[in-house]
């Protein structure tokens, strides 16, 4: 059978075309969506020089955990490595720039020497840092990104030698980087890291490392000679490197490892939906060969061996198969900007997913392997037609039992892999319900946040920032509609996170390794801005200034872990988190706040105030807790800020949007798997139907002949449902034990809920088996209404 002859059989039979085609355009589409996100973010290689050569060198704490890598460190890992081409720190950080007029805060990146080498990266105008640009007292040069050129500088090629103010200095541009380069992130302004005098001690870890392997060298190897780095410094220092080691990871694992686990998992459930909708479509089929038993069997008279007719039958799948591909592809097409928007913002590189010749064909693939998985078992079913009983009957009769029991199998996939779906996403949604209810410590509620900063290089710029900030919050407490205003390093649950690290009290002569906290800068308006109770001693005041003996704040936590007799008060500690961190006598205790996550529980946080640290006073998130419309205090407040000086930068937003984009990644799993559990609902549904009309109808005589003989409607709607919950049953049992087995890979993902919550999984056997019957009843009630003297006559 040609190709034409195919098409013009499945356009005669149109309602079972549009079905089947409609229902695997559905599978397909989902499928295809999603592979398109995972395309751009896992699977096509980074749009860098030879990437694979790449990788991220960090250093690892007593846990495992990654983290930055200290000044002294990363120069000796320099001088001591083998592995690399090329070997790079850098430090990135939101900057505030002043060009055409206007302030604006972008995120720029300081360099060291080699970064570029191992970027690959060169300008497509101007030229990279001179060695003579890379050292303290140096001319200071900037490159920038395409974007940055064409947003402030209008993409004029005459840019290089345009000077700037970066920071509070001016800055002169020697180079643009080509379109779509902006590592890390989204940065736009790359400044060499040698400008900066950096006199840390080895224990402060401020900076992340790049490198480029030698082209003979794997990974693995770069990983086994790091390792030996640190166990040598571990050795040489004991009192910083003693648990520090050194891990090796490619910069594209690097950047995919959180939303790698998310969209897996996304992939799996695609998997199962389209899984359903081949079970649906096979079921189809089997309807359909039914009522052309006799058509094949006089094509098996006429001398068509199994062989043809089966070949027939699965190129019939295959061009429905192919037709709904095409149908998926637009649906794919028509739902990835919303699937884009929907997404978290720290899943790297979506900007670049787009349906190009790879997702073309794997849509191909994804439709020629659906073809002939729900084709092949239908074929083979229906070409078993016996030729004497396929030409005897006649009428209803011609549907018979052909495929019943197969059929009934498919359902019963469909109901238990739809319980797995269902069961996904009703975990999700109750862990996603817990982390929103989850106690943060906090009242975000008619918060407005206030990104800022202030440009200091020197004591005096940084006693100036002190200043301006204590104006401006005495300004913005007079502002109409401002009930509490304050300033924090970093607000809970920022993308800019905060830092930690260890501490000692008096009378140890070194850090304690044993003891870490989280360290904020902050001044006393901010605990009654998001209203964190101060539960013992005092706040900070006024008399808190830089010339008197320092003071600090530490949370109920860390009062609780380190002196829980109660009597923090007055004791003093010393941090490494800046030159002004020492001997800081403890005033007050507040309440826990979660900072670092919904999901993670409070830790131990130590509070300084910003009038005694000018090094920390330079950047300040402000707090705004209002009567009412946070946006209607936006303006007054920006104006109250330029006011102290106008080429500060600032950017809003709403405490609430902080915490929406915290639970980014859980949300948009949980709406996912949501949409698929609908689809493999109503797909599971349609099956459901589609069986019981099919058997319903193969039963009509004796339904006619139970109602002649007297048997009530009741009865006859209660012998078709028996057949269906029977069914029903046997799909829910199957299907909640498969998903015990595999919801257990969920539980990283759940928060206040488990795996095998009974709950959740007796909510979704009743969602199941309420719209299971519900789609059950309707062949049910039409059998119920069968006229007996039609139905003995069609036997």
């Amino acid at each position: 059978m040609g190709v034409g002859q195919v098409f013009r059989r499945l356009r005669r039979d149109a309602a079972f075309t549009i079905t089947a085609v409609g229902v695997l355009a559905l599978g397909i589409g989902a499928n295809t969506a999603i592979f398109t996100v995972v395309r751009a973010v896992l699977l096509r290689p980074l749009p860098y020089s030879d990437p694979s050569r790449i990788a991220v060198v960090a250093e690892t704490n007593k846990r495992g955990v990654h983290i930055n890598v200290s000044n002294a460190d990363f120069h000796d890992w320099r001088t001591q490595s083998k592995s690399f081409d090329a070997i790079a720190a850098y430090s990135d950080s939101p900057m505030s720039i002043v060009a055409g007029g206007s302030p604006e805060r972008v995120d720029g990146v300081a360099v060291s020497s080699g970064w570029f080498d191992v970027m690959g990266a060169k300008p497509q105008i101007g030229r990279l840092f001179a060695p003579s640009e890379e050292k303290p007292n140096s001319e200071k040069t900037a490159l920038i990104s395409e974007s940055l050129w064409k947003r402030r500088f209008g993409g004029n090629p005459g840019v290089l030698g345009t000077k700037f103010k970066l920071q509070g200095e001016m800055y002169t541009i020697i180079g643009v980087l080509p379109g779509g380069f902006r590592f890390p992130g989204k940065t736009d302004l790359w400044v060499p890291l040698g400008l900066f005098v950096d006199d840390s001690a080895r224990s402060a870890h401020n900076y992340a490392v790049i490198a480029r392997l030698k082209s003979d060298v794997t990974a693995q190897q770069a990983q086994s000679e790091m390792s030996g780095i640190a166990a040598r410094l571990g050795r040489a220092y004991p009192e910083s490197n003693s648990d520090i080691g050194a891990a090796v990871t490619l910069l594209q694992t690097d950047m995919t490892q959180s939303a790698r686990p998310t969209l897996y998992l996304l992939l799996a459930a695609v998997g199962f939906v389209l899984l359903i909708a081949c079970a649906n479509t096979g079921n189809l089929l089997l309807a359909s060969g039914a009522r052309r038993r006799t058509e094949l069997a006089i094509r098996a008279a006429l001398g068509a061996g199994r062989a043809r007719i089966v070949r027939q039958l699965l190129a019939e799948s295959v061009a429905l198969a192919i037709t709904a591909g095409v149908l998926g592809l637009v649906l794919a097409w028509l739902t990835k900007d919303a699937l884009l928007a929907l997404a978290p913002g720290d899943i790297p590189r979506l900007a670049e997913a787009s349906i190009d010749p790879a997702v073309f064909g794997f849509t191909l693939a994804a439709s020629l392997l659906t073809g002939v998985l729900f084709g092949l078992i239908p074929a083979l079913q229906i070409s078993r037609t016996d030729l004497n009983d396929a030409l005897k009957s006649s009428g209803t009769r011609t549907v018979g039992g052909s495929g019943t029991g197969l059929r009934s199998v498919l359902v019963c996939a469909e109901v238990a892999l739809s319980v797995i779906l269902v069961a996904g996403a009703g975990l999700a949604l109750r862990s996603l319900i817990e982390l929103q209810n989850a106690p943060t410590g906090y009242n975000s509620q008619n918060v407005l946040v206030m990104d800022t900063s202030i440009p200091a290089e020197d004591d005096p710029g940084r006693f100036r920032s002190m200043r301006i900030y204590e104006e401006f919050l005495r300004r913005a407490e007079a502002i109409p509609g401002v009930t509490a205003v304050g300033g924090v390093s970093s607000v809970p649950l920022s993308e800019y996170g905060s830092s930690n690290g260890y501490f000692f009290e008096e009378g140890q002569a070194a850090l304690d390794r044993t003891k870490s906290a989280g360290f904020h800068t902050a001044s006393a308006g901010y605990f009654k801005a998001l209203q964190i109770p101060v539960l013992a001693g005092r706040n900070f005041s006024d008399r808190d200034r830089f010339e008197v003996p320092r003071v600090c704040i530490i949370s109920k936590e860390m009062s609780a872990k380190f002196w829980p007799k109660g009597d923090a008060i007055g004791r003093k500690i010393s941090t490494g988190y800046d030159g002004h961190s020492k001997d800081m006598t403890i005033i007050g205790v507040v309440g826990d706040v979660r900072h670092i996550g919904l999901d993670r529980a409070p830790r131990p946080e130590i509070y300084v105030p910003f009038t005694q640290h000018p090094t920390r006073a330079t950047f300040l998130t402000i707090v705004v807790k209002s009567t009412g419309n946070t946006s209607a205090l936006v303006e007054p407040l920006r104006t109250a800020f330029h006011s102290l000086d106008p080429e500060l930068p600032v950017q809003f937003t709403t405490f609430d949007a902080v915490i929406a984009q915290s639970v980014g990644s859980p949300r948009f799993r949980t709406v996912l798997l949501g949409v698929f559990a609908v689809l493999a609902l109503a797909l599971a549904a349609i099956g459901v139907y589609g069986l019981m009309a099919f058997i319903t109808t193969q039963r009509i005589p004796e339904i006619g002949l139970r109602i002649a003989l007297g048997a009530t409607g009741g009865s006859i709607v209660g012998l078709v449902l028996g057949r269906s919950l029977r069914l029903i049953a046997i799909g829910l049992a199957l299907g909640v034990a498969v998903s015990l087995a595999l919801t257990r890979y969920m539980q990283s993902f759940l928060y206040g809920v488990k795996a095998t919550d009974p709950a959740t999984y007796i909510a979704v056997c009743l969602v199941l088996a309420v719209s299971a019957i519900a789609a059950s009843y309707i062949p049910a009630w039409r059998a119920s209404r069968i006229d007996p003297v039609t139905a003995l006559r069609s036997e």
